[in-house]
């Protein structure tokens, strides 16, 4: 049973992906970067026309449907190429595993809740990141370090959701320029309103 969309079909020539090379990089030991891999690892197989064997349309044929032997040795190059793209401590956690699907629910069990922690953590400390006493240069350092960690993980953030954020740990000192830059009908880039901070604390140290 082929469908729409899927590349593989009775008879047809088996599809060796080439992940290692495709995704640029691994899904690491602790599973931080498990969304942005998933999100890789999915991508690969939609534009080959394998999604059917992480979604269930095309499930494994029974043993005799003249489709079984191409299905099971697709199914095993795919799985491969998650063999390929995990680091080698996570590997003997799917090494058991005789089908792709098997691997791809026994990683979704072990890492979602662990990425989803991560994010929700990064995301409490860009809520309570202040700059207070600190120079801009160092508060906004850290921004970007969070906005990056996120990034990372596979939860980017828009100009407007990073601006937000800037914003409000700002506190009085830069009330006039919150507002102002709040006012926009644009959001300010991270660079932009970097400068603009810069300009302010220089016209304040010098005042």
């Amino acid at each position: 049973m082929t469908t729409q969309g899927d590349s593989f079909s009775n008879g047809g020539n088996l599809i060796s992906l080439n992940a290692s090379s495709q995704i640029p990089f691994k899904l690491a030991k602790n599973g931080v970067n498990y969304a942005s891999w998933k999100s890789q690892m999915t991508n690969l197989l939609f534009g080959y026309g394998l999604l059917g064997f992480v979604d269930g349309t095309h499930p494994c044929p029974l043993p005799t449907d003249p489709e079984y032997i191409y299905w099971t040795r697709q199914d095993r190059l795919v799985l491969l190429s998650i063999q390929a793209t995990v680091n080698s401590t996570i590997s003997p956690t799917i090494n058991n595993c005789t089908t792709f699907v098997d691997a791809w629910n026994k990683l979704e069990t072990s890492f979602a809740n662990r990425s989803n922690t991560r994010m929700l953590s990064i995301m409490s400390s860009l809520m309570t990141n202040k700059k207070e006493g600190k120079t801009v240069a160092a508060y906004m350092s850290r921004v970007k370090s969070l906005v990056d960690d996120l990034a990372l993980i596979g939860h980017p953030l828009n100009d407007s959701q990073v601006m937000s954020y800037a914003l409000n740990g700002l506190g009085d000192e830069f009330k006039e320029l919150t507002a102002a830059v709040r006012v926009r009908d644009t959001p300010l880039s991270f660079e932009d309103l970097y400068d603009k901070l810069l300009d302010e604390e220089l016209i304040r140290n010098n005042g």
